[in-house]
């Protein structure tokens, strides 16, 4: 007696999975790694002061970015008017360059009440790209900043 139709295709689907199964498998290629000398941070394109006291300050599309010259040094400050806050990194030296060192102040304040305060002194210049400048105390604080 012959065996019905719906058996015979079960055996196949079955012995077509076990070869499949046999063929050999490509190892998975991993990922290539960061090219040598760069640093995670410079992906963030957006100009802030990430990881300091109160929180990520960004340039975001309600707020303004002010670059201030005087003398041979510069600040750099977001303001947001709803809020009334800004934040500033200032005391920057003008002509910065990557691989240097440079001390600044950075503040938040908000309706002219200063929220944070807090000195950086020795922060790497790590790259400058772009009328933009990448300052790291380390992986989590971190300043991009606009040279314009």
């Amino acid at each position: 007696m012959r065996a019905p139709l719906s058996r015979w295709l079960l055996c196949m689907v079955v012995a077509c999975g076990a070869l499949c199964a046999c063929e050999p498998r490509e190892k998975p290629v991993p990922p290539s790694p960061e090219p040598a000398g760069e640093d995670p941070v410079v992906k963030v394109q957006i100009p802030g002061a990430y990881g300091v006291p109160g929180g990520d300050q960004i340039l975001l599309p309600s707020r303004q970015l002010g670059v201030l010259f005087y003398g041979s040094s510069f600040s750099v400050r977001l303001l947001d008017p709803a809020t009334v806050t800004v934040a500033s990194i200032s005391g920057l030296p003008e002509g910065l360059s990557e691989g240097q060192k440079v001390s600044f102040v950075y503040r938040l304040s908000s309706r002219g009440r200063t929220l944070a305060l807090q000195d950086y002194e020795d922060i790497p210049v790590v790259r400058i790209k772009d009328n933009l400048a990448w300052l790291k105390k380390d992986d989590q604080t971190f300043f991009v900043i606009s040279l314009l």
